[in-house]
């Protein structure tokens, strides 16, 4: 058996619909938000993240990286969606994180709320989904939604 593969066309028809949804919802409609498809992400955790976001937040610009394998292997019902508000939500999140930055410099502090910053995304992105759409959604699927009345 051949599995046919999936072209950026495809991705695209697949993804746009998502971000545009987002993007109105969580008001960042003044952004200037782009993004493209990669084969892998560069950094630490290249091997792990299945996409990154580079906010410039003076100017309200930003450009995210979709590595294609995550993409395509997302197949739970709002699996990628949650990856998309997930990175979106580090935009909400840009200028109190350029803040802490500032602050603290690089180091081993920043590196843990760094660390604390991705866990507060995972949850923005499930708890956002599920108040918009009143499902659990996503790879990130917390067990605390499972009891939470529909």
């Amino acid at each position: 058996m051949t599995v046919k593969e999936v072209t950026d066309d495809q991705r695209i028809a697949r993804i746009q619909p998502l971000f545009t949804k987002w993007i109105t919802l969580l008001s960042l409609a003044d952004w200037d938000i782009t993004w493209q498809f990669v084969d892998k992400l560069a950094g630490p955790d290249g091997d792990n993240a299945i996409a990154r976001v580079t906010p410039i937040w003076p100017y309200q610009r930003a450009h995210i990286r979709l590595v294609r394998k995550a993409v395509d292997a997302a197949g739970l019902p709002g699996e990628i969606e949650t990856v998309i508000v997930h990175e979106l939500c580090h935009l909400v999140m840009a200028p109190l994180w350029e803040a802490i930055d500032d602050v603290l410099g690089g180091g081993t502090i920043a590196n843990r709320l760094h660390g604390h910053m991705e866990t507060l995304m995972d949850i923005f992105a499930l708890g956002l989904q599920y108040s918009y759409d009143k499902k659990p959604r996503g790879a990130l699927y917390s067990p605390v939604l499972e009891g939470t009345p529909q």
